[in-house]
């Protein structure tokens, strides 16, 4: 059940799911059976006109205490990005690259202007830039 869901169990599911969107190749049929399982809401978006996964984005549940400062003990120091307008609540990325694997990814946490919780984490997969 998606509300039983500990903290330290999401940033475990963010961490398989960013080293499975850092493989090459990758296709849209590799990552489905791999989210079917997860405890959280998950939806996934192909790169525009291909089978190969771009980004995965991940409700977390109401209960989840998920804060900024456990993303950045497992992931890093996050940059804040610029908000869209007023009423859009707040935006961290955190990149995460691992030299072992073809593609870098991004974790981008999502929080609402009345709560300090992060409400959902999308991961992106992006090329390495070399």
């Amino acid at each position: 059940m998606a509300d039983k869901v500990s903290d330290s169990n999401i940033v475990s599911i963010l961490t398989a799911i960013c080293r499975l969107l850092s493989r090459d190749p990758l296709t849209l049929d590799d990552v489905r059976p791999e989210l079917a399982d997860l405890p959280l809401v998950a939806t996934i978006e192909p790169e525009p006109g291909t089978v190969t996964p771009a980004f995965v984005r991940l409700v977390l549940p109401a209960s989840s205490q998920l804060s900024l400062d456990i993303l950045q003990e497992a992931f890093g120091p996050p940059s804040e990005l610029p908000r869209l307008h007023r009423q859009a609540g707040a935006e961290f990325i955190f990149y995460v690259d691992w030299a072992e694997y073809p593609y870098t990814c991004a974790l981008i946490a999502e929080t609402s202007l009345d709560q300090a919780a992060i409400q959902a984490v999308t991961v992106r997969r992006d090329i390495r830039l070399e």
